[in-house]
């Protein structure tokens, strides 16, 4: 009888086992923890000098052709950021680069940065300045 119950509470502690390490594959492949890694890819600054604008990488793209999610971040001339935007490419499941911008547009009020990937239409991307 005893060795009966330690088998069940073994084959249970297995089975639980088994379907936790089930779920966090499936969530780690579907992109839960995929932001938890910031890479800058590369910076633009005004022509004034006023603004600086980052272009980031958020984890690595999803597996195996998805998208790859990136930010952009609008800093001001002390590095205090003003507004964030994050946003994707589809790019064959490809690193963020900085080929990736086609255009950026400095205006008065807002910079606007056209994306391009392989797998997208262009991508229009405005950024306030006071948002």
């Amino acid at each position: 009888m005893k060795k009966s119950k330690s088998f069940i509470c073994f084959s249970v502690a297995v089975l639980c086992f088994a379907v936790l390490s089930v779920i966090l594959i499936v969530a780690w492949q579907g992109g839960a923890f995929n932001k938890l890694t910031v890479t800058d890819i590369t910076s633009y600054e005004s022509p004034d000098g006023s603004y600086c604008l980052i272009y980031q990488q958020l984890g690595d793209p999803e597996w195996p052709f998805g998208k790859t999610e990136v930010r952009f971040a609008l800093n001001d001339c002390n590095n205090n950021t003003l507004n964030t935007v994050d946003t994707y490419i589809q790019n064959d499941g490809a690193l963020a680069h900085k080929g990736n911008i086609k255009s950026i547009e400095w205006t008065e009020d807002s910079v606007i940065v056209i994306l391009q990937a392989s797998e997208m239409s262009d991508k229009e991307i405005v950024i306030g300045y006071n948002e």
